[in-house]
């Protein structure tokens, strides 16, 4: 590494070509929601050096240092080569079976070894080989640690907190702040493909972390350009997402699923947090998209917070109904239509109150109207509810079978008006 840095050095200073790094932006919108954003075509004339970029497989215009013009980068290289059980583990299978394709990739995976070592370095000021010794560290285990330990951050998108802190949720789920580099780490790429506007995925202040996990690793190759689905942990996500929604009837979800490694890195991003995303997903309401993030957040209380802990564990070991409840009830918040807002409300009401067909919508509206009316804080009406309850149901009749004229989604009852689709 360090005959790598030197021989960069040298390349500088005859002039020309400085290859440099265009590091994310973390902005704010009016409304403070975080704006982020990622560009590498025109970096500022101030931006960081990529020294990485200067090197190369054959020298050329854009590549004026070749491998092979560091002795100690082309000895790695041939010392990988040389032990079958190391290039086991850094070779990449084409698809055209060629030996040579293949063995100039492995060439150029032992060379980003070094050289990312080097851009690690110079970006956080490291300069002696004790202090250097932790980040090579990073990346052997990434070559050779099997299994890998990961967690897996979760922004929570559109959904602000008075969190200060982290909240331990339990024993491998914790929600907490995300500081500037997160943020600076997880921004989308100009060129991602994802059916979720950027400024989405960037307006969250919150993650939801699972930790605990651990990744496959049969090498840095085969793991990177491997087919092989990896598992994310979806349903801790969502069974968070239906406690915050239970504890506040506010409107959470996410977006963005990254990998965070522990103690082991595939690449560094300059001096930020090895942040990989892994997937992204529409798991939000449609009203985020509707300019969501220039409106103002209504921000979850710490109060409201101490009662997800309880909730999730609840929710863990609740029997299948009351689990099939939960999560239709929370899916309703995230339909795009009204229809099937009710549909889904109905079915978890359903899974939660009745134990079998007959006068289905009674005792769905006689249990509805028992819990409610019976509550300690604010107890409701009972004959209001049985017949609010009583109309939904019919509306969601309605719906499933197709009847004409009896599909409004409000419904009068007394002096009041009510929506279908969220009245339960």
């Amino acid at each position: 590494m360090w005959a790598a840095g030197a021989a960069a050095d040298r390349q500088l200073e005859r002039g020309g070509w400085r290859p440099s790094i265009e590091l994310p932006s973390v902005t704010a919108f009016d409304r403070g929601w975080p704006n982020l954003s990622r560009s590498r075509l025109f970096p500022h004339d101030d931006a960081p050096t990529d020294f990485s970029a200067l090197f190369g497989p054959k020298r050329d215009q854009l590549k004026p240092i070749a491998y092979s013009d560091v002795p100690e980068l082309a000895a790695l290289i041939l010392y990988v080569r040389a032990h079958d059980d190391l290039r086991a583990r850094v070779a990449i299978a084409t698809a055209t079976g060629r030996a040579d394709i293949e063995d100039r990739m492995l060439e150029i995976q032992v060379a980003d070894l070094a050289l990312s070592l080097l851009d690690r370095a110079r970006a956080t000021g490291v300069a002696t080989e004790d202090a250097l010794l932790p980040l090579y560290l990073e990346r052997e285990r990434a070559w050779l640690l099997d299994p890998l330990p990961v967690e897996y951050v979760i922004p929570l998108v559109l959904t602000a907190f008075e969190l200060g802190q982290v909240l331990v949720v339990d024993a491998t789920t914790r929600i907490e702040p995300m500081d500037a580099a997160t943020q600076a780490a997880r921004a989308p790429g100009d060129y991602s493909i994802t059916s979720v506007p950027d400024t989405v995925i960037g307006a969250a202040t919150h993650a939801l972390v699972v930790s605990g996990r651990q990744l496959s690793n049969p090498g840095p190759g085969p793991r990177l350009f491997g087919r092989d689905n990896e598992p994310v942990p979806l349903d801790d996500a969502d069974l968070v997402c239906e406690a915050l929604r239970i504890a506040t009837h506010i409107d959470v979800g996410y977006a963005q699923v990254l990998r965070r490694p522990l103690g082991w890195a595939d690449r560094w991003d300059y001096d930020l947090p090895p942040l990989t995303t892994v997937a992204t997903f529409r798991r939000y309401p449609d009203s985020f998209d509707d300019y969501g993030w220039l409106r103002a957040p209504n921000p979850i209380s710490n109060e409201a917070l101490q009662l997800v802990p309880a909730l999730v564990s609840s929710l863990r070991a609740a029997a299948a109904h009351v689990r099939l409840a939960a999560r239709r009830l929370s899916l309703a918040a995230l339909r795009a239509t009204d229809d099937d807002r009710t549909i889904d409300a109905c079915i978890g009401l359903e899974a939660l109150l009745s134990e079998g067909r007959d006068e289905l919508s009674h005792r769905l509206a006689l249990r509805a109207a028992t819990a409610l009316a019976t509550r300690a804080s604010d107890p409701a009406d009972a004959q209001t509810v049985y017949e609010l309850v009583r109309k939904v149901y019919s509306h969601r009749s309605a719906v499933v079978h197709g009847t004409p004229g009896d599909r409004s989604r409000r419904m009068t009852l007394g002096d009041s008006t009510y929506d279908t689709a969220t009245s339960p």
